[in-house]
């Protein structure tokens, strides 16, 4: 899995240091409860530390939950490691500021050629589309009706 943490941040130009975690939904539930307001288990969390740019800085911690993996790992088609592989990949463009929820789909996009490179494979659609949450339509709502007055 460093290796994939690496690999990642070498393609990006990044440098930095990051803390895994890799736990039971209990816990993703409870973290997903605690700071998103979302009472359910997930599969990645990504909680950016506030520093500096530089080499070795710290870029925050990122928490999985292998239960969620594996279900996901079979509805995508792919082994258990994969799909491990893509959540630190997910949670490490988080890191960096990304957000999919935000961003018209230039991190699901960033995500796919990294996922070619790093990974060696197509990230399947199934691990892709469909990532919107509750949150990001009320915001998108939002946006929608703000324009339109």
């Amino acid at each position: 899995m460093s290796r994939t943490v690496r690999r990642v941040l070498r393609e990006l130009g990044e440098s930095g240091e990051v803390s895994v975690l890799f736990t039971g939904d209990a816990e993703l539930r409870s973290l997903n409860r605690r700071f998103r307001g979302l009472d359910r288990p997930t599969d990645v969390l990504s909680f950016p530390w506030a520093s500096g740019a530089g080499e070795g800085r710290y870029l925050g911690d990122i928490a999985i939950s292998i239960p969620t993996a594996r279900r996901y790992a079979k509805k995508a088609g792919w082994p258990l490691e994969e799909e491990l592989r893509f959540l630190l990949l997910h949670g490490l463009l988080h890191l960096l500021g990304h957000d999919h929820e935000t961003d018209s789909g230039d991190m699901n996009r960033l995500q796919s050629v990294l996922g070619k490179k790093v990974l060696g494979r197509e990230i399947p659609n199934v691990r892709t589309r469909g990532r919107v949450t509750r949150a990001s339509r009320k915001r998108r709502q939002g946006l929608a009706s703000h324009r339109t007055s």
